[in-house]
């Protein structure tokens, strides 16, 4: 399991040296310029790369972009990239990473704005680093009645205000095996929206929340993530107090490690996958384990706490469990 993090580890240290690195030759290679409606199937190829980005993006209707692998698109400006009705395929692979950064000086969190996603647009990102920019990325297309909704799988993003965030009813993304560190205010945001699956993700050192949930959210799951320094909220359900209506989410198998507060509820929402199955890992749990059965009240352990993790008066989970959960990708810390 160590040599899995250190290498998962040494990977993020590259890349991040690389991207840093990078912003000193954005002016000075030859590239490609690009800005404003993209209304026919296009593809970014990597001889054309980099990409600078001159003007904002839209991709519009019947049109699909296709980014390669290894390709680096460099925001000159406050730019948003809005998938409005079309579809942006940007699929690179472990060794040969997408980059979507912005292009000069030392940048600060909101020098780009984003990947937006509006009305019958689609997604397909996968191996990119996305960094720098305001909204990581933005779905905000209601689902379309049998239509494959979003895939946001194996990024790195980091330096964004938000990492991800999702809203406009939009629902059954896909969200997994996403590195999502130094969020300005929230690595993931479901800010209404139904059965999205967020699995799999590390949520690190976000300012404000690891990952809230807010508005009117349902039938999600939120499993086999880690959430680990965050600053002040690793998961918040209706943490504003208003305008909320956040239940039957399911959340289980999460690591929780390290975070100022580790969790907030003040919707209806279920923290545990039942028995024997069980709940999260709390690092700051203080019970023991000497019963095991869904009453722990026979002799002998199974693994999980005999008392639940009590999140506030009428929310906890009933069967945290003792160990961290071994994951994809980097493992728990």
């Amino acid at each position: 399991m160590k040599g899995s993090f250190a290498r998962c580890c040494a990977l993020i240290a590259a890349i991040w040296f690389l991207t840093s690195f990078c912003f000193c030759l954005g002016n000075s290679r030859a590239g490609s310029f690009v800005g404003g409606e993209i209304d026919s199937d296009t593809i970014w190829t990597l001889e054309g790369s980099p990409y600078f980005v001159e003007s904002p993006l839209r991709i519009t209707a019947g049109a699909t972009l296709t980014i390669e692998a290894g390709v680096e698109v460099l925001f000159r400006g406050n730019y948003e990239f809005i998938v409005a009705e079309g579809a942006l395929v940007a699929v690179g692979t472990p060794s040969n990473l997408i980059r979507l950064t912005y292009d000069h000086g030392t940048p600060g969190s909101t020098w780009w704005g984003g990947i937006g996603v509006w009305q019958n647009g689609k997604v397909n990102i996968s191996f990119s680093v996305i960094s720098y920019s305001n909204y990581g990325i933005s779905l905000l297309n209601p689902p379309i009645a049998g239509e494959e909704s979003n895939n946001i799988t194996n990024n790195i993003m980091t330096h964004n205000t938000y990492g991800i965030w999702v809203g406009h009813e939009s629902s059954e993304n896909y969200i997994a095996g996403n590195n999502i560190s130094h969020s300005a205010k929230y690595g993931i945001f479901l800010y209404s929206g139904h059965h999205n699956t967020i699995v799999h993700n590390v949520v690190y050192n976000s300012s404000e929340c690891g990952l809230c949930v807010g508005n009117v959210t349902t039938n999600s799951t939120i499993a086999y993530n880690d959430f680990v320094g965050n600053r002040n909220i690793a998961i918040g359900f209706d943490i504003w107090g208003y305008w909320s209506d956040t239940r039957d989410n399911h959340i289980h198998h999460n690591n929780l490690v390290g975070n100022k507060i580790q969790a907030i509820d003040n919707g209806s929402n279920e923290w545990d996958n039942g028995y024997p199955s069980g709940g999260n890992f709390w690092a700051d749990y203080g019970g023991q384990d000497n019963f095991h059965g869904p009453n722990q009240d026979i002799p002998g352990a199974d693994g999980i706490g005999d008392a639940p993790y009590t999140i506030d008066n009428d929310t906890a989970d009933r069967y945290p469990l003792m160990d961290p959960v071994p994951h994809d990708g980097c493992e728990p810390f």
